[in-house]
């Protein structure tokens, strides 16, 4: 085990590349007990590590400006004898290359919360942009908040044109649909993306229209800005693939009602085919309509619920509608 700076308690190595013939080590902080990643990186050239650390530091210096919780929070660099230390925060989250099965929609929104984050990052520093975007540093939690990290170097007469970065969001979610390594599909960028590489069964055609222009874009074209990206984005995102067997828009029914006010469908066909029926009741003919006790649902059980849609090919249904439905039923505490 290579030495650390007296500070960290080593912890143990972590399978995170680190460019420059590195290591990225987990530690904790003896000073505030907090988890942090030590990426060290090795040279032996002394002027060449000189050069590096002296960006790395500048680039520091830029972010540690940078107020935004879709940012991780860098610390400090540390020289060595062969080498310098690269210190941040620990993210205890899954990176985008550890995701499977990734749905439709949980792609479009990793891109709006990624976009949104670089237009920050450009309006914010006189047009600072990532430069190394790609699955493994791209960081999302249980709530689908994403944070980047590990920053690529420019030089101080680098363009900062966005397009670099837009490129490599485009094939950063093409890696969550195709089986092809992100390095592979970043090899093949160079030579061209085929229309194909963009285009999955769960993937709208509109939404892969979308990458595969990003994935054309010129790099030295400024007039395409993150901006245009993220409001071409959001004119697709009510748009979903058509289910396989395309069927007349209805709303779910009874089941998903039922679920929801805590109510089973068997309970209610037996509450139908009761024949206990008062003369009160065949007065009121939607007698059998009226729910019992007040109708609740959760905001769990709204989030639950639109998994479960998606899942059933209800995935075309807009959440924010089927949100004002459920409202609306509820006011008027009614099962239809």
């Amino acid at each position: 085990m290579h030495a650390m700076p007296d500070r960290y308690q080593f912890i143990r190595d972590l399978e995170q590349p680190v460019p420059r013939n590195g290591r990225s080590t987990l530690a904790k902080d003896t000073i505030t007990d907090h988890l942090v990643v030590i990426k060290e990186f090795h040279c032996t050239d002394e002027q060449q590590r000189e050069t590096w650390l002296s960006q790395y530091q500048l680039l520091l210096q830029r972010l540690q400006t940078i107020k935004s919780t879709q940012i991780v929070k860098y610390l400090h660099t540390q020289k060595n004898q062969d080498g310098f230390y690269l210190v941040r925060d620990y993210i205890p989250h899954q990176a985008l290359d550890q995701l499977l099965n990734v749905s439709f929609p949980e792609i479009q929104r990793i891109a709006n919360k990624v976009l949104n984050t670089l237009i920050h990052l450009h309006r914010r520093d006189h047009g600072c942009i990532h430069a190394n975007l790609k699955p493994s540093n791209v960081f999302i939690d249980a709530q689908g908040t994403t944070q980047l990290t590990d920053f690529g170097l420019l030089s101080d007469d680098a363009p900062t044109s966005p397009i670099p970065d837009l490129k490599a969001l485009a094939l950063t979610l093409i890696s969550l649909f195709q089986p092809q390594p992100f390095t592979q599909l970043q090899a093949a960028a160079t030579t061209g993306i085929s229309p194909e590489l963009t285009q999955h069964p769960l993937i709208s055609p509109g939404f892969s229209e979308w990458l595969h222009h990003l994935l054309n874009l010129n790099g030295q074209d400024l007039r395409y800005s993150l901006e245009q990206a993220q409001t071409d984005l959001q004119g697709l995102a009510i748009v979903a693939p058509a289910p396989a067997k395309p069927q007349r828009p209805r709303w779910p029914g009874s089941q998903l009602l039922a679920r929801l006010w805590g109510r089973s469908p068997l309970a209610m066909r037996r509450m139908q085919s009761s024949p206990r029926v008062t003369p009160k009741h065949k007065k009121n003919k939607d007698w059998l309509l009226r729910p019992i006790g007040e109708p609740q649902w959760t905001e769990a059980d709204f989030q639950a619920l639109l998994i479960e849609l998606g899942e059933a090919g209800y995935g075309w249904l807009d959440p924010e509608e089927v949100r004002r439905r459920l409202e609306q039923l509820k006011q008027q505490q009614r099962f239809l």
